[in-house]
């Protein structure tokens, strides 16, 4: 730091006595440690109001980014289930597998029994009844129907 820069109280007296050419009179060093004083708290008003003006600015930036967020999702394209274009980004799940899924499914409620058995999908059978009875088991907690 220079020495025109130094405002602590040390650095006002060491250039008042070289600018006065000796040791500063009592009043003299009282003046300066009056001004001192006032500096450091002046200091500290514009330290204070810096952070306030920051944490605004910090919200405003903020809530812009939440408005932009929100905004993005009113005019991201909302698609139903029934629209065609359902699933049209997903790339683990393709629509297209989701369709064969659908026919699948329809089919074997239907009767045709074209549904994948148990050895096409390497799953014991055990595996499946097990889940099965375990699922039923916790319908049966769930709901503990009366016994009659």
């Amino acid at each position: 730091m220079k020495e025109e820069e130094d405002y602590s109280l040390a650095g006002m007296v060491r250039r008042l006595e070289a600018v006065k050419g000796g040791p500063l009179k009592p009043k003299e060093h009282a003046k300066l440690v009056e001004l001192a004083n006032r500096l450091a708290e002046i200091d500290k008003q514009l330290a204070d109001h810096k952070a306030e003006v920051e944490e605004r600015e910090r919200k405003a930036a903020l809530e812009a980014a939440i408005e932009r967020i929100k905004e993005k999702d009113r005019e991201r394209k909302q698609v139903s289930p029934d629209d065609p274009d359902f699933g049209s980004e997903n790339k683990i799940f393709t629509k297209a597998k989701a369709d064969a899924a659908t026919a699948r499914l329809n089919a074997y409620f239907q009767g045709e029994k074209s549904s994948p058995d148990a050895t096409q999908m390497n799953v014991k059978p055990r595996t499946i009844y097990r889940s099965v009875y375990d699922f039923l088991a916790k319908l049966v907690k769930m709901f503990k129907p009366p016994v009659r």
